[in-house]
């Protein structure tokens, strides 16, 4: 059985505060395969790593993340550990040649700007485009022309194209966008999922392990089910996932 690859969920989310360089760096560290990240872009243009569209909840500030410019950004710490916000362009700098990035488009103007990114850094093969809105992901192919980059589609959430669309879907060209991966909350999964995921050569992921209580034992079922890729909260729990199916 093939080892599983191993994605750090916004840089990890316990004992660090989620998306900043510190995290990234543990996740480094680790030898996770992938950093997880969500981009937004400020007033100013710059790619801000953020998950939320305001910085409320991790930043000591309020606003809305398109309605702020970098500097202002830079001048805010979160909440948890006092840390600085990262931009997109320093974290694929800091860690280019030590893991790759999934860099998740959250929010207007991304696709546009991260495509402009990953050409001007050569990191074609270092990156994974994910986004839980197709018309994201579209963007992000049109604007990347004739490179491949791989996507993958959170289909949790997605509106355009729902779980139950897929798990119909009769060939790999009745999907609505080429795909590499497709990833899913991992209480949503079930076995059809895996298997449509690989009867179209598409690779499966999943994501939500917080609770410590039976992420371990649900995991490894998942991975004997075939799931290829985990995104993960808790480092220690990583860890763990390392020793047993890496």
């Amino acid at each position: 059985m093939k080892k599983a690859t191993l994605v750090a969920h916004r840089g990890f989310r316990v004992g660090v505060d989620e998306n900043t360089i510190e995290g990234f760096r543990m996740a480094a560290d680790l030898g996770m395969d992938f950093i997880e990240l969500d981009v937004r872009l400020s007033m100013d243009g710059r790619i801000i790593v953020i998950h939320d569209d305001t910085i409320d909840r991790t930043l000591d500030g309020s606003g809305t993340v398109s309605h702020l410019q970098l500097e202002e950004l830079r001048a805010l710490r979160t909440r948890g550990r006092r840390k600085e916000i990262a931009i997109l362009d320093e974290v694929v700098s800091l860690f280019q040649s030590e893991i790759g990035f999934m860099v998740e488009l959250k929010g207007e103007g991304t696709p546009e700007a991260v495509a402009s990114l990953v050409e001007r850094e050569e990191i074609h093969d270092d990156v994974i485009i994910s986004s839980r809105s197709l018309r994201l992901l579209k963007e992000f192919i049109f604007h990347a022309g004739e490179k491949l980059v791989r996507t993958c589609l959170n289909i949790t959430k997605c509106e355009e194209f729902t779980l139950e669309q897929f798990i119909s879907s009769k060939d790999y060209h009745d999907l609505p966008i080429p795909l590499d991966m497709i990833s899913l909350r991992s209480s949503l999964v079930a076995e059809n999922f895996i298997e449509k995921c690989h009867e179209f050569n598409i690779d499966a992921y999943c994501w939500d392990f917080m609770d410590k209580r039976n992420s371990l034992s649900r995991a490894t079922q998942l991975w004997e089910n075939g799931m290829d890729g985990f995104l993960l909260d808790d480092p220690e729990m990583a860890r763990n996932f390392k020793n047993l199916f890496h």
